[in-house]
C-alpha cells in the first residue's frame, strides 16, 4: 500500500496549494470522493473505497498525505464497535490503512481499504 500511496504522491504536481474538496460520501460509508484542485493542473479526484472511518472538514488546503500507523489504525477500529474487536489485529492491518493529511489547523484522516487517484469524477 505505501508504493501505491507513494505512486499518487508523485503524480500530484503541487501538493502544497492544491486546495482539497470533500465532493462524494456514500452514506454506507463506503465511498469517499475528495476533489484536488490546483492552478497549474486540472482537477484530480482522490478516491477512498472500503471507508470506515472519516474525520475532515469540508475543504482544506494541503495533499499531504502518508499513512498513519498500524496501532492507529486499529485502535479506531476497536472503538468503532462494529465487531472489528472479534478479529486479529493482523488481518485488520492488511485489509485497512489509516490515511492522514498533515494539516496545521486539522486533524484530517481517512479509514478505508484502498484509495486511488483519478482525472474523472468518481460516480458513487
Amino acid at each position: 500500500m505505501i508504493s501505491s500511496l507513494n505512486n499518487i504522491l508523485k503524480s500530484l504536481p503541487d501538493t502544497h496549494n492544491c486546495r482539497c474538496i470533500l465532493k462524494q460520501y456514500r452514506t454506507s460509508h463506503s465511498s469517499l470522493g475528495i476533489e484536488i484542485v490546483g492552478e497549474n493542473f486540472g482537477n484530480l479526484y482522490l478516491s477512498f473505497e472500503g471507508v470506515q472511518h472519516i474525520q475532515c472538514p469540508v475543504s482544506w488546503r494541503g495533499v499531504n498525505i502518508y499513512l498513519g500507523s498500524e496501532e492507529e489504525c486499529v485502535e479506531i477500529l476497536f472503538k468503532l464497535n462494529k465487531g472489528f474487536e472479534a478479529l486479529s489485529e493482523s488481518y485488520l492491518t492488511e485489509k485497512y490503512y489509516l490515511y492522514k493529511f498533515q494539516h496545521p489547523d486539522f486533524d484530517i484522516h481517512v479509514l478505508a481499504n484502498s484509495i486511488y487517484l483519478t482525472t474523472d469524477s468518481p460516480l458513487y
